[in-house]
């Protein structure tokens, strides 16, 4: 973030540095869709990748995110009506990048931007390999299959796999289930919950006795 002279800060300037209006009333206008490029993959053709930033200050699309934007999507045109053909094309862009790297690496990154830690430090978002995905909060996520990324991935697809699937809700983690919470827990697969377990004390010794 650039801020604009100290001059407009002032006596007679406005009360707060320049650097908070700006952020309070000149968002990003670039929002928050990225795409990129895998340059690292060498599995085959690199597919452009759709998705999401942490923040509007970071760089690289971070694919948990995204794949929760995806639902955000699918939530949008259920409660809203699907006449948005630019949220639909956005929501075809990401469910198309994550089954691309579900294909490619049998999960999902974090990000598909090379580097480590160190080139992340260098805080050169041009170069070839700037250190994975800036969040923009002081972190990035580097190039690593990631849980939570394919977690997501996971529960996207389980919400709506594509454009003529239905939407199921219980796939949605923030959602209360459609059926009741089971008032017992069904012990099926644990038999050995089924037996009575009683606490018993060992016997006390004889008077005596040496044990």
């Amino acid at each position: 973030l650039k801020c604009c002279p100290d001059s407009c800060c002032g006596p007679g300037g406005p009360a707060l540095p320049c650097c908070g209006r700006q952020l309070m009333e000149a968002p990003a206008q670039q929002g928050l869709w990225e795409e990129d490029f895998d340059i690292v993959w060498d599995g085959g053709v690199r597919p452009l990748l759709n998705g999401t930033r942490f923040t509007t200050d970071g760089h690289g699309v971070q694919w948990e995110v995204s794949a929760g934007a995806g639902m955000a999507l699918v939530y949008y045109q259920l409660k809203y009506g699907g006449h948005s053909e630019h949220f639909a094309q956005r929501l075809r862009e990401v469910r198309s990048s994550l089954r691309h790297l579900l294909a490619m690496y049998k999960g999902v990154p974090a990000s598909v931007l090379g580097g480590n830690f160190d080139a992340y430090a260098v805080n050169n978002h041009n170069a070839r390999y700037p250190g994975g995905t800036d969040t923009g909060i002081f972190f990035t996520y580097l190039r690593y299959r990631h849980v939570a990324s394919t977690a997501w991935t996971g529960l996207l697809l389980l919400y709506q796999a594509d454009d003529d699937a239905p939407v199921y809700e219980d796939a949605n983690p923030f959602t209360p289930p459609s059926e009741p919470m089971p008032s017992d827990m069904d012990k099926t697969c644990m038999p050995w919950l089924k037996q009575d377990v009683t606490t018993t004390l060992p016997p006390k010794a004889a008077e005596g006795a040496v044990i």
